[in-house]
């Protein structure tokens, strides 16, 4: 008579897995696959847009009142666009737009509202009463160079972020001779100290071309300092135009503010207007390429494992 043969009842475990010999090999895992939210994220800080979105609106409606309060009428030609421009960006802060079109929303608003202020309106209108036409290109040295140097730090592993740098270099490059022409003629030293930490800042945008993922980091710190810099040149101007009179100073540097929140929207619209255009190509890394060609992901530097 023959052995039985064994039931599932009696051996739990049978069946239950194929046999080692039987299981599919392993693919290699590739370490971008798993630091790709890392290095080249879907929707980078579009929580923080929101937030921004809405305190920079309640800034430029306030700002209306300001120049009134501080004594210098002349630096209020209304607050009409203050209002408008505060209720658009409340706007971009509450309403359920894609992340694509809140950039979009944010840069043009920055933008509107640098073309207001060469009008001599809005929060920004400093730029007509301090710079006049040169107020293009302190406004495209805030938004677009800090804007891609944003992108080139939060995608360090993506080799087009270089070639956008370098576009937004050369839509910096009128302020820096504007603002190397101040450092050198006026003698006032709050706007040379103020220009040339600037023009410092234009010159301090080429670490961006660097392969190593430290210099690159920097990036981020840098469109910071650059949004500032650019904000403190037209204070230093405001200075040496009107003297240092409180009274006198406090309705233009409310403007200044004004110019600086913009730019600051503008510079977060444009980078993740970037960031919605190319993160998928972002992700895409060229395994044929050699070794030490190929962007680095993390401090290991390792391409692939087992799994």
């Amino acid at each position: 008579m023959s052995e039985p043969t064994p039931s599932h009842e009696s051996d739990p475990g049978a069946g239950s897995a194929p046999a080692i010999d039987e299981l599919p090999p392993s693919r290699p895992v590739l370490a971008s696959e798993a630091l790709m939210d890392d290095v080249a994220p879907v929707r980078p800080w579009g929580a923080a847009a929101r937030w921004w979105c809405g305190a920079l609106g309640l800034l430029f409606a306030a700002l209306a009142f300001a120049p009134r309060a501080g004594g210098a009428p002349d630096w209020a030609p209304g607050g009409t666009a203050h209002y408008a421009i505060g209720a658009a960006t409340l706007a971009a802060a509450g309403l359920p737009l894609s992340y694509l079109w809140r950039a979009v929303l944010m840069l043009l608003l920055a933008l509107g509202c640098g073309a207001l202020g060469i009008l001599k309106a809005g929060p920004a209108h400093v730029l007509a009463f301090s710079t006049g036409d040169w107020g293009v290109a302190h406004l495209f040295a805030a938004v677009a160079l800090p804007g891609a140097l944003l992108f080139r730090a939060r995608y360090r592993a993506y080799g087009g972020a270089r070639y956008l740098l370098a576009a937004a270099l050369l839509l910096a490059l009128p302020f820096a001779g504007y603002a190397l022409v101040a450092m050198l003629r006026v003698s006032a030293p709050s706007l040379q100290v103020a220009a040339g930490v600037a023009l410092a800042g234009v010159a301090l945008s080429l670490i961006g071309f660097a392969g190593t993922e430290a210099l690159t980091g920097v990036c981020g710190y840098l469109a910071g300092v650059l949004v500032v810099a650019v904000s403190a040149v037209l204070g230093a101007e405001v200075v040496v135009a009107r003297g240092e009179d409180a009274a006198q100073l406090w309705g233009p540097l409310a403007s200044v503010a004004g110019f600086g929140a913009a730019t600051v929207m503008g510079a977060l619209g444009f980078f993740q207007l970037l960031a919605a255009q190319l993160w998928r190509e972002a992700r895409e890394v060229d395994l044929d390429r050699p070794e030490s060609e190929r962007p680095r992901t993390s401090a290991m530097g390792d391409w692939s494992t087992r799994k």
